[in-house]
């Protein structure tokens, strides 16, 4: 629906759902995860809005949580960890060409992870530290992270 108001648009897609995950800088694509349900695997991609056509970025769970980086660049994002389905873990992926890498896992429930306004660092909830709070997680340009509450 355009800002100034007017009537909205909807954007027609074929096979699996598909859940928003925000939009583009470029305001023509949507990010989304598409997949048969929640508790299946699907692609994370975009959606361009005047086509709907989807573009695949790589796999991700139906129930991921994600959200694209200010300059587009890469993709944050929260899933249930492999090792105890009981908590999520947080990982990065590259838009241009699929990579994927876990930044946090372990015996703590981190989710929800938002980018800051800079592209070096995300905040997310964690219960690390023995209770839930919000926690900032900056992005080493070596791959060195630190975080802290």
């Amino acid at each position: 629906m355009p800002i100034g108001g007017g009537e909205p648009r909807r954007v027609q897609t074929t096979g699996a759902r598909m859940w928003l995950q925000g939009w583009h800088p470029n305001g023509q694509e949507l990010l989304v995860v598409s997949a048969g349900g929640l508790e299946i695997a699907g692609d994370l991609g975009f959606v361009t809005v005047e086509t709907a056509a989807f573009r695949r970025i790589a796999a991700i769970q139906g129930a991921a949580h994600a959200r694209l980086s200010p300059n587009a660049a890469q993709v944050v994002f929260s899933a249930l960890s492999t090792e105890d389905p009981a908590h999520s873990d947080i990982g990065l992926i590259d838009c241009a060409t699929g990579h994927m890498r876990v930044l946090l896992s372990g015996p703590s429930d981190d989710y929800s992870p938002e980018w800051t306004s800079h592209s070096n660092s995300i905040v997310f909830i964690s219960d690390r530290g023995g209770r839930r709070q919000l926690w900032t997680l900056r992005l080493g340009a070596s791959g060195s992270n630190s975080c802290q509450p």
